[in-house]
């Protein structure tokens, strides 16, 4: 029996530890980012880790501000770019979704501008495609520019066909207007001006590669303009082309609404297989068919790729869709849960832990830090000051009276010691903190008067250690409140525990009293040999099936059986004229001396 409680106590035990070791937190994970920020270097002094922990912090209710101001200081006041030292178009365009997020659209068009410019050529081995819709016949104006230099050039059209292209209905731009044209020149900007047709006209641009035609742009009107993007962004300003760099800028251009982007680039060179580039492309395009192929690659315990960045970043692209893919959406958050440490961050990394809580947590219900709340936390080097918040150096000296924290910081701030501290009572923490008369007692400023009658009158006229001295002091066996506050052992209420139990009446069938304590009643001895006979039956039991699938059971069966029959003693065979008891042998006869010669004489002669 004592065995067996053990036991199912121990498992007890594994299985809530169990439980323990896998508790979720979203706070925790809130706190832990919180904590790794800084205003003097946001994030590990790095644009796309702080990009990610102000989306993350921002959606959980946190002040971004300071980190806000610290990513505009690593941009380049004359290009827009992140970082400024050494710009890449990855870093700002997650620059440019953060700033999305805290709804700053300041640079917005200085950002676009950067970007075009950062527009390089790609090699496309389908046709750039001009298809006019009409039942006129007449011509049509192309104009372009190229280096600052215009060019125009006059296309005839007959109901939609191009003459001078093949009798096509559709105009290759880079044959029929000038050669490579679109190649070499990304994102060029082609007017067509068709005033003299008849009639309604519409014009559609398309991209035609080795399987597909990709719709573009369509206009209803005789006079229309065309943004063509056939080329691609680089890792930085320019370069060759980057599939990851063109991701993110292409995300950042759509949140900007801008006409600049790389997505023929993108499409033609899409994995359906990386689940990063269908969640970056659905939010891109918002065409389900990349959350398809999306869920598709989801593995059977949630992940993605098993990778907490990219799990997070599908759960992202699918959250806009969530009705559709609640199932998936859930695998994927029980997975991340999953991940999670016991300090709150997943694998101790900003970027993981910042787009896990925006992406699948922000709406857990956190409570924001802020650098206004009274309490060291989310990395303060003090109260509401360092980390995040405004730097700790100056902060001393700032006051003199209560006043004038009031009037620096609002109601609740009390100056102690040169600074403004947040008293959560808003009362007084010191009797100093009171006026002349007063005393501060639980935190509340309370009249007292010190009779100095050499007793501590505490809980009637408020005197303590404090404000009266001569009567309350440490060792008087009252525990006044500035005893709690700076401590006083030998005044302190002895705690008293009371045993749970005096007897065994105290407790409850199949217990008993001991030591105070109601435990398991042992009713048996003999601790675990019982477990010892049952391991011996079990060898015995194995042994014996052992023998008898060999053949040996029988054999030693039959030897047993022959040992145990009781056995006669032997008697020689009666030999007929001898006494009983005789051998049945004859002894020796002695030969007489003629025997000996004849037997002599019959031996073979020794040659």
């Amino acid at each position: 029996m004592k065995t067996k409680i053990l036991i199912s106590t121990i498992l007890m035990l594994l299985i809530s530890f169990g439980f323990v070791a896998a508790e979720f937190s979203a706070q925790a994970g809130y706190d832990w980012l919180a904590a790794q920020g800084s205003a003097e270097t946001g994030f590990d002094g790095d644009v796309f880790s702080t990009s990610l922990a102000i989306m993350a912090l921002d959606e959980g209710g946190y002040d971004t501000s300071s980190y806000e101001d610290w990513l505009y200081t690593q941009m380049d006041p004359e290009t827009y770019c992140f970082p400024g030292a050494a710009c890449t178009t990855k870093d700002t365009g997650i620059a440019v979704v953060a700033l999305q997020e805290v709804q700053d659209d300041t640079y917005f068009d200085d950002f676009e501008g950067w970007y075009g410019n950062a527009l390089q050529g790609a090699t496309f081995s389908g046709d750039w495609l001009l298809e006019i819709a009409t039942s006129a016949t007449g011509s049509c104006t192309f104009e372009y520019e190229i280096n600052n230099q215009s060019t125009e050039v006059e296309v005839e059209i007959s109901e939609g066909t191009f003459p001078g292209c093949g009798d096509s209905n559709f105009l290759k731009l880079d044959e029929c207007i000038q050669q490579n044209l679109i190649k070499n020149n990304p994102g060029l900007l082609l007017g067509i001006d068709c005033g003299d047709l008849e009639g309604d006209i519409v014009m559609t641009l398309l991209y035609k590669s080795a399987t597909t035609y990709f719709l573009l742009d369509n206009q209803q009107s005789d006079v229309a303009e065309f943004k063509i993007n056939n080329g691609c962004f680089a890792s930085s300003a320019s370069g060759s082309c980057h599939e990851e760099s063109s991701l993110y800028s292409n995300w950042a251009l759509d949140l900007m609404g801008s006409d600049v982007n790389s997505l023929i680039y993108l499409k033609e060179n899409y994995d359906d297989s990386s689940p990063l580039e269908s969640s970056i492309m659905y939010m891109i395009t918002k065409d389900s068919a990349y959350l398809d192929d999306l869920v598709d690659y989801q593995k059977t315990d949630g992940s993605f790729d098993r990778n907490v960045f990219v799990t997070a970043l599908a759960v992202l692209a699918m959250k806009d869709l969530s009705v559709d893919y609640l199932d998936e959406i859930d695998d994927a958050k029980s997975w991340l849960r999953e991940q999670q440490t016991g300090d709150g961050d997943w694998n101790a990394n900003i970027e993981d832990t910042a787009l896990v809580l925006y992406a699948a947590f922000a709406d857990e219900g956190v409570s924001a830090s802020t650098c206004t709340d009274g309490i060291q936390n989310q990395g303060e080097e003090g109260v509401d000051c360092g980390g995040p918040c405004a730097s700790c150096d100056g902060e001393a000296d700032q006051c003199l009276f209560d006043t004038e924290c009031t009037d620096l910081k609002g109601e609740g701030y009390q100056c102690i010691e040169g600074s403004c501290v947040y008293s959560i009572t808003a009362g007084c923490v010191i009797s100093d903190d009171c006026d002349f008369g007063e005393a501060c007692v639980g935190g509340i400023c309370m009249d007292t008067d010190c009779d100095s009658d050499g007793f501590c009158d505490y809980s009637t006229s408020n005197e303590n250690a404090q404000n009266c001295p001569s009567d309350c002091y440490c060792g008087d066996n009252v525990f006044d409140d500035y005893e709690q506050l700076i401590g006083c052992s030998s005044d302190e209420p002895e705690v008293v525990v009371e045993p749970d139990c005096y007897g065994d009446s105290d407790c409850g069938s199949g217990f008993e009293c001991v030591f105070g304590e109601c435990r398991i009643e042992e009713k048996e001895k003999g601790g675990f040999g019982w477990i010892i006979w049952v391991v011996i039956l079990l060898l015995l039991i194995g042994g014996g099936f052992f023998l008898w699938k060999k053949g040996y059971l029988s054999s030693i069966l039959d030897k047993i059986k022959s040992r145990g029959k009781k056995q006669a003693p032997f008697r020689p065979p009666y030999t007929p004229g001898m006494p009983p008891g005789a051998t049945g042998m004859r002894p020796p006869q002695r030969q007489s001396p003629m025997q000996r010669s004849i037997q002599q004489a019959r031996r073979p002669p020794i040659r």
